[in-house]
């Protein structure tokens, strides 16, 4: 099974916003806690990180046909990543958001949104409901 992750803009500097709460996660830290949970699977993930929702796209249209699901983080897109809503539409790619800011609306409407101030434990719990989605 191959799942696609995308980190949205900023979140290269996800560092600098947990240290406000003492958390001390960085995008290298859930990076690698996600590799380590499908280490142990037959799981294979690739990971993206992009500022540009033409990059975003672009990554999405390349590798639609290579994956089986989506694991996204839109950030700053939630609520204006009209073109990224309108291609996860036509690629008919099964995805979940990550949001690490509760009660955020979307644009998205996938599988799933989980919320959590933890990036850690909001994208663990994605990986855990996009695998259990497409194992049915």
């Amino acid at each position: 099974m191959k799942i696609l992750i995308l980190h949205g803009p900023n979140m290269n500097l996800l560092g600098l916003r947990s240290t406000k709460d003492g958390s001390r996660i960085t995008l290298d830290k859930v990076n690698r806690t996600l590799r380590q949970q499908a280490r142990n699977t037959d799981i294979e993930l690739k990971i993206f990180q992009t500022h540009d929702e033409g990059e975003a796209v672009t990554f999405f249209h390349r590798n639609r046909n290579k994956a089986d699901g989506l694991l996204f983080s839109p950030c700053a897109w939630h609520n204006c990543g009209f073109v990224i809503a309108d291609t996860l539409k036509l690629i008919n790619l099964p995805y979940i958001t990550i949001s690490l800011d509760k009660n955020k609306t979307s644009v998205y409407s996938g599988i799933a949104d989980v919320q959590n101030s933890n990036a850690i434990d909001g994208y663990l719990e994605g990986l855990k409901k996009l695998i259990t989605y497409l194992n049915k």
